[in-house]
C-alpha cells in the first residue's frame, strides 16, 4: 500500500451522551449543555464518564487505533474577557480533560482536540465584533495557549466549512468565518508557525456544506489549489472525506487525494448517520476496501479518521463500545482500521471480529449476513439509478440518498415527481426492491441461526418494508391503494417501535406537468463539476436573493425539519 499510514484516529465523545433526555439528539459534537446540566464534570456522573472513556480507549486501541479525538478548544482555554464564572467552568473542564488524557495515554492513544473557526461567547462579541482579523488573532492566541498548557495534546482538528447547529446548546456557539479560499489559506498560514513551534499537528478538514465561495472546497479542484498550493508543511495534515459529499454510498473516491504532495488522511464513518445509526447492520467493508485500493497511488497518505459516534441528528442513540447494541458500529470501526493498518481482506477482518466477539462459529452465515446487509442498503435504502447520477446544485454535490435523511423517511408527491424524472429504468428499480425484501427475509433467518441481535434485523425488515411500498408509489402508475397501504404500514410501524424513523406521508399532488418539472430540474441541477454561466448568474447569485425574499414573505415556507437540523437550509444559499 502506498503512503505511510501512521495515523489511525477515532472519536471518543460517546461517554458524554449517557442519560441524555432529548428526544432527538444532536450527535455533531459533545452535548455541552447536557454535560453542564447533569454535572458530568465534577458531579455524580463524573466517574461514569471516566470509566466509559477508559472502556472506549481500551476497545479502540485493541482494534488498532492510535489516536482519539475530543471536543473542543473553546472549553479548554480561559480568557480575560470571559466572566469569572466562565473561567471557573473552563478550569473544571481542564481538570476533567487532564484525567481523560491520562487514560488515553495508558492505552497508547494520542489526543487530538477539535475546533471550529470561529467559536463565540457573548463576552467576546463586543471585543471581536465581526472583524475577521480580530477573530483570527484571538483564535491563534487561544490555540497557542492550548498547546502551551497541554503538552499531552498531539494536535488540533480544524473545521471551517460547517459550524454549530441551530439547536446547539452550551456556553459557546461557533459560526462560519471563512468565506473565501484566500481566508482559508491565511488562516492555515498564520496557524502553522504556532503548531511548528510546539511540534504539534494541525489537521485541516476540507468538509464544507456549500456556504460562501469556499463552500465547494470538498470537490472543486481549483478551490483546493487556491487554498493549499505551496502550503506543504510537516505540521499540516489535510483531512478529506472519501467522497465529494457526506458519508453516503455510491460516491467515487474524491480526486482531491491526488492533488499535491501534502500529507493527507481519509475520513470514514462507522456509525452511519444516514443508514440507521447502528440500529441495524449497514456494513461498509467492501466499499472501504475499494477506496483503499484506489488510494494506493495517492501521494502523501498518512492515515485514516473514523467517526464511530459523531454525526447527524437522530432519535437513535446507541453508544459505540459502551453497550452490546453498538455491535454494528463497532464492526465497521474494526474492519476499517484492519483494512488500512494490517492490510487485511474484508473476509479476514469479518472473521477476526466474529472470533473475538462470539468465539468460533459459522463464518459462512456471518459473511452472508454482511453481504446481504450491503445489498439491501444499496438497492432499497438507496434508489440505485438516482444514486449513481452525478448532480450538483450551486456549490454542493447532491446527496445520492434523498428519500431518507437521518431519522426521517419522506414519502410525498414532490419526491414522486423527482424520481419519475430521474429514474428511467423503473422496472429494474422495482425488481431491486423486491429482491431486497427477499434478502431481508433471509437476514432474519440468518440472525436467528447466529443468535446475533435478531431484533435489529426485524426492525430493519419492517422499516425497509415501508421503503419498498414507497418505491411502488414512486415508480408505478398511481393507484389510491398505494396511499392506503403506506398509511397502514406507518400505523403498524409506529405501534411496533418506540424508537423509529419519523415517517412523513403527504400525497397531495404537485400540479406541475412532468415535462415542465423536468425542465425546472435541468435549470437548477447540473451533471458535472464545472459551473455553467447559468450557475454564476442565477443559481448562485439571483436564486440566493429570491430565497431570502421568499423566506421573509412566507414565514412557513421552509419546514421546521429543514430550519432546525444542522445549520438549517439557509446556509446552502450563502
Amino acid at each position: 500500500m502506498s503512503g505511510n499510514y501512521t495515523w489511525f484516529i477515532i472519536d471518543g465523545i460517546g461517554p458524554f451522551f449517557r442519560g441524555i433526555e432529548r428526544h432527538r439528539v444532536n450527535w455533531s459534537k459533545i452535548p455541552f449543555g447536557h454535560v453542564d446540566a447533569c454535572q458530568l464534570l465534577d458531579g455524580p456522573g463524573f466517574e461514569q464518564v471516566v470509566s466509559d472513556f477508559e472502556t472506549v480507549c481500551a476497545k479502540a486501541a485493541a482494534a488498532g487505533y492510535t489516536a482519539i479525538t475530543l471536543d473542543d478548544v473553546a472549553h479548554l482555554v480561559p480568557d480575560d474577557h470571559y466572566p469569572p464564572e466562565m473561567n471557573r467552568k473552563i478550569e473544571r473542564y481542564r481538570t476533567t480533560y487532564r484525567k481523560l488524557f491520562a487514560v488515553a495515554a495508558d492505552y497508547g492513544l494520542s489526543i487530538l482536540i477539535t475546533t471550529d473557526f470561529m467559536f463565540r461567547h457573548p463576552s467576546l462579541d463586543p471585543v471581536l465584533k465581526r472583524s475577521w482579523s480580530r477573530n483570527l488573532a484571538c483564535f491563534v492566541r487561544m490555540n497557542n495557549r492550548l498547546l502551551e498548557d497541554f503538552p499531552e495534546i498531539r494536535g488540533v482538528i480544524l473545521r471551517v466549512g460547517e459550524s454549530d447547529a441551530a439547536d446547539a446548546g452550551g456556553d459557546f456557539r461557533s459560526s462560519l468565518m471563512v468565506k473565501s479560499p484566500a481566508q482559508a489559506r491565511k488562516l492555515i498560514a498564520t496557524l502553522l508557525p504556532v503548531f511548528a513551534r510546539h511540534d504539534r499537528v494541525l489537521i485541516f478538514r476540507t468538509w464544507s456544506v456549500g456556504a460562501y465561495r469556499v463552500g465547494d472546497l470538498i470537490w472543486n479542484r481549483d478551490t483546493y489549489d487556491r487554498v493549499f498550493h505551496g502550503l506543504e508543511h510537516p505540521n499540516l495534515i489535510i483531512s478529506i472525506k472519501y467522497g465529494e459529499s457526506d458519508f453516503f454510498r455510491y460516491l467515487p473516491l474524491s480526486r482531491q487525494f491526488f492533488k499535491g504532495p501534502h500529507q493527507k488522511i481519509v475520513e470514514f464513518q462507522a456509525r452511519r448517520e444516514y443508514e440507521g445509526c447502528g440500529e441495524y447492520p449497514s456494513f461498509v467493508g467492501w466499499d472501504v476496501a475499494h477506496y483503499r485500493a484506489a488510494l494506493e497511488s495517492a501521494p502523501g497518505m498518512v492515515g485514516i479518521s473514523v467517526w464511530c459516534q459523531t454525526g447527524g441528528w437522530a432519535v437513535f442513540r446507541r453508544l459505540t463500545y459502551l453497550e452490546d447494541a453498538g455491535l454494528w458500529n463497532e464492526l465497521n470501526a474494526y474492519v476499517i482500521v484492519q483494512l488500512f493498518r494490517e492490510g487485511a481482506t474484508v473476509d479476514g477482518a469479518l472473521r477476526s471480529f466474529y472470533r473475538q466477539r462470539f468465539g468460533e462459529g459459522r463464518w459462512d452465515k456471518w459473511i452472508e449476513l454482511m453481504e446481504l446487509s450491503d445489498q439491501v442498503i444499496k438497492e432499497l435504502l438507496y434508489v440505485r439509478e438516482f444514486a449513481e447520477r452525478n448532480m450538483y446544485f450551486r456549490r454542493l454535490r447532491i446527496p445520492p440518498l434523498m428519500t431518507v435523511f437521518w431519522d426521517h423517511l419522506f414519502v410525498n408527491h414532490s419526491m414522486r415527481k423527482v424520481l419519475g424524472c430521474l429514474v428511467l429504468d423503473r422496472e429494474a428499480s422495482l425488481r431491486e426492491a423486491a429482491r431486497s425484501m427477499a434478502a431481508l427475509d433471509r437476514m432474519v433467518v440468518l440472525a436467528g441461526e447466529l443468535g446475533i441481535r435478531p431484533q435489529d434485523i426485524a426492525f430493519q425488515r419492517q422499516t425497509f418494508g415501508l421503503l419498498a411500498a414507497a418505491r411502488d408509489y414512486y415508480l408505478r402508475p398511481y393507484q389510491p391503494a398505494f396511499a392506503d397501504r403506506l398509511t397502514a404500514l406507518k400505523e403498524a410501524y409506529q405501534q411496533a417501535y418506540r424508537i423509529r424513523y419519523a415517517v412523513k406521508l403527504d400525497f397531495r399532488p404537485v400540479r406541475i406537468r412532468r415535462k415542465w418539472f423536468r425542465r425546472f430540474l435541468g435549470l437548477l441541477l447540473r451533471d458535472h463539476r464545472r459551473y455553467r454561466m447559468l450557475d454564476h448568474v442565477f443559481t448562485i447569485r439571483i436564486l440566493a436573493g429570491v430565497y431570502s425574499v421568499m423566506r421573509w414573505l412566507v414565514p412557513g415556507l421552509i419546514p421546521r425539519f429543514a430550519r432546525e437540523r444542522a445549520m438549517g437550509l439557509d446556509v446552502v444559499f450563502k
